[in-house]
């Protein structure tokens, strides 16, 4: 089975970049090689029967890539699959290709899951992703500030398609990125921050919150927007709760299409759900609509509110 990959994740543009790599890799050793892209949702077994298991008879390698098939193709098909994968001939490369997590039950899994020819693209904890921002602006020929790339780390957490967005746009206005240029032309993107303040909470990291919260309050953001943010977050992931608890194992993209919400920003909430239940969460969203109330009609200051905000979050 040296032939046959697997990508998953949450980090969905690292693993789109893993998978390009592999293409490459390929393109370059078989001039004649021929892409295959078959959907989890769409495959049929006669496709997968003449897609992965014929030889290739025109060109010297096919390589198929069977996107989302562990998530969100059919549950038989998946358990013949993992009967045969060993089958696949040696002029047939497979590339499983998961936008999202995977369910680490299934026997196919289990068969692909091995060193070397899987990888998990887990979002990048904030040091990791500092220093994959500082290695992308160096690959496309800039360079960027300690404090520059420490803040887009801060202001959109583990999106990397957000941030790589944002790096592309800097480095076409010029090659050197610093903390004056980032804040001239980048807006912080509120609802990455907060789910990143929601994961921080969940786990009991009381210090970490309030010194990310004053971080971005001084940055400009205001407490009631914020406290607004926060809110809307919480009900997202009520929502996710709900959601996973009636259809368990569903991936981020279904749990989008679902609910109607923004992809990156189910993917946040599938993760966090998985730290809080249900009703803890509707008690902390009645915690942060009472502070929200209290501060709007001038019965607590701002500052104040902010450390008991945190605080009871982090009691319960």
């Amino acid at each position: 089975m040296n032939n046959v990959y697997l990508i998953y994740g949450e980090d969905t543009l690292r693993s789109k970049t893993k998978l390009e790599a592999i293409k490459d890799r390929y393109r370059a050793k078989f001039s004649d090689l021929e892409i295959i892209s078959l959907y989890g949702t769409e495959v049929s077994f006669e496709e997968l029967e003449g897609k992965l298991f014929a030889s290739a008879m025109f060109v010297s390698r096919k390589l198929v890539i069977l996107v989302n098939f562990l998530s969100e193709g059919s549950k038989r098909l998946t358990e013949q699959l993992a009967t045969r994968i060993e089958q696949v001939p040696e002029t047939t490369v497979v590339v499983f290709y998961e936008q999202g997590a995977v369910d680490r039950r299934l026997a196919l899994f289990k068969k692909l899951n091995r060193p070397g020819f899987a990888e998990n693209l887990r979002p990048l904890a904030q040091p990791e992703l500092i220093n994959w921002i500082k290695s992308e602006v160096s690959r496309a020929g800039g360079s960027i500030s300690p404090d520059a790339a420490a803040n887009l780390a801060l202001w959109f957490g583990p999106d990397t398609w957000r941030i790589h967005q944002e790096l592309t746009k800097l480095l076409t206005l010029g090659g050197a990125i610093d903390q004056a240029v980032l804040i001239k032309l980048v807006t912080p993107d509120e609802q990455s921050n907060v789910f990143e303040l929601l994961d921080q909470l969940f786990t009991g990291q009381k210090q970490q919150v309030l010194s990310q919260l004053r971080r971005l309050i001084s940055s400009g953001q205001p407490l009631l927007q914020l406290i607004a943010t926060i809110a809307g977050s919480v009900r997202n992931l009520i929502l996710v709760k709900e959601a996973t608890e009636q259809t368990p194992y569903l991936s981020s993209g279904q749990l989008a299409r679902r609910l109607q919400i923004h992809p990156f920003v189910a993917q946040k909430a599938l993760r966090v759900s998985r730290l809080v239940n249900g009703e803890d969460l509707n008690h902390k969203l009645g915690l942060i609509q009472k502070i929200d109330r209290a501060i709007k009609t001038g019965k607590i200051e701002q500052r104040v509110a902010l450390e008991l905000l945190v605080a009871q979050l982090v009691e319960r």
